[in-house]
């Protein structure tokens, strides 16, 4: 008598696990630093002790069309937000090439998007209230 052998993996008998993706916006702010980066800084750490948590779980596109790439402190800058809690998901207005630029740890590129419009930021917890409703409403849209 002779054994048959046959495939017993039900696997291959099954059709193609079927993908699925659906998209997702964010608004995402986007800081434009200056030099010098040592005032920008200054700058920003009045306006977070300001508007304490304005930044927390934002993502942030970081455009560097306003320096140039020997600005100095430059090259820490990136480290600089981290440190103030400041979670940036994408470059703009920059070269990857750049000497002082050389050693980030550079997001994914992102593509698309369109501009909103200028952010004011909140000076008190009123205001903190009221800008995270009108920018919950423009996440909806």
């Amino acid at each position: 008598m002779t054994e048959q052998i046959t495939n017993a993996d039900p696997a291959s008998n099954r059709a193609p696990m079927r993908i699925r993706a659906r998209g997702r916006s964010f608004l995402a702010l986007v800081l434009s630093p200056e030099a010098p980066l040592v005032s920008w800084l200054e700058g920003l750490d009045n306006q977070i002790a300001r508007s304490v948590g304005f930044f927390s779980g934002r993502p942030v596109i970081l455009d560097l069309g306003l320096v140039g790439q020997d600005t100095e402190g430059l090259d820490t800058l990136q480290a600089d937000l981290k440190e103030r809690g400041i979670h940036m998901i994408g470059v703009e207005s920059a070269d990857q090439n750049w000497t002082a630029l050389a050693e980030w740890d550079w997001p994914a590129p992102l593509e698309g998007g369109r501009a909103s419009g200028a952010v004011a930021f909140p000076e008190s917890s009123d205001e903190r209230l009221r800008l995270r409703k009108t920018l919950s409403r423009m996440r909806k849209t």
